[in-house]
């Protein structure tokens, strides 16, 4: 799975049935390359598309079974990649970093992450980018 779907995922996760114009204004990427990303996620039977029942032009985003299980090993991974990160960083430098997270959105994710030479799991990706 790659980056941006699975940056995708995260928001469904989060915002079960949002809609796909939505989800694109969120991820700050144009709808058209959020189509295709979501055309390759309902592919791998992950996410399922419904017909707004107010706007036929518009899509709502629906997870799948199969995408829980799979966010569930994510975070599971997630969790051991952050432990190894959070190994390699000083009680002070983890306290910095906690604090920047905390920032909850005030920080750009590709911004934040340029300042730092490690490269970080995806608990705290996920964490930059909800």
């Amino acid at each position: 799975m790659r980056h941006a779907q699975w940056r995708a995922l995260v928001h469904m996760y989060t915002n079960e049935n949002c809609r796909q114009i939505d989800l694109a204004e969120i991820l700050e990427i144009k709808p058209i390359t959020l189509a295709r990303q979501i055309d390759l996620l309902e592919e791998a039977g992950l996410v399922r598309r419904n017909k707004d029942s107010e706007d036929r032009r518009a899509y709502g985003l629906a997870l799948m079974p199969k995408a829980h299980a799979v966010m569930q090993a994510l975070w599971e991974i997630a969790d051991a990649v952050e432990a190894e990160v959070l190994k390699a960083l000083t009680a002070q430098e983890q306290r910095q970093l906690t604090a920047l997270l905390e920032c909850n959105g005030q920080l750009k994710p590709d911004i934040f992450l340029s300042h730092f030479p490690i490269k970080f799991s995806l608990k705290i990706q996920r964490c930059l980018i909800t």
